[in-house]
């Protein structure tokens, strides 16, 4: 067990582990100089810069396959015209062309959902996990 993805990747890199789990965001530069292999992605779909790696539903797990995501948060009681304005300044910032496209390059697909739309989704995320966690026990 490790305390974040930035150990996880050391002790990959380093040799003292097999195989790890994140995101593919950190492991482009590593995968693209052959250092690590992907060989396999979580996401409902194959990853579209890595048309040949399988899935884990592919795998025949298919209560894992979730996308991976991210999300911006801000401090419980921040005042709702305060989070409207953040909410569209995100909005307007992550839809531009140059963005989508820096994104992209290190396997980020952005899409945007609204505050109370972002706060049902984390809910069922993790009510997924903690299911998945008590099954597996």
């Amino acid at each position: 067990m490790y305390k974040g993805a930035a150990d996880s990747l050391l002790a990959l890199m380093g040799g003292h582990v097999d195989i790890s789990m994140d995101s593919v965001t950190p492991m482009v530069p590593h995968l693209e100089a052959g250092k690590i292999r992907l060989v396999a992605t979580i996401g409902a779909a194959r990853n579209k810069h890595y048309p040949d790696v399988p899935t884990f539903s592919e795998f025949g797990y298919q209560s894992f396959s979730k996308d991976m995501w991210n999300g911006f948060y801000a401090p419980a009681g921040l005042p709702q015209p305060i989070m409207d304005k953040f909410a569209q300044a995100f909005k307007k910032a992550i839809s531009l062309p140059d963005v989508q496209m820096q994104m992209e390059k290190v396997g980020i697909f952005a899409g945007f959902i609204g505050p109370k739309e972002f706060a049902n989704f984390v809910d069922e995320e993790y009510r997924f996990y903690m299911d998945l966690a008590k099954q597996k026990k």
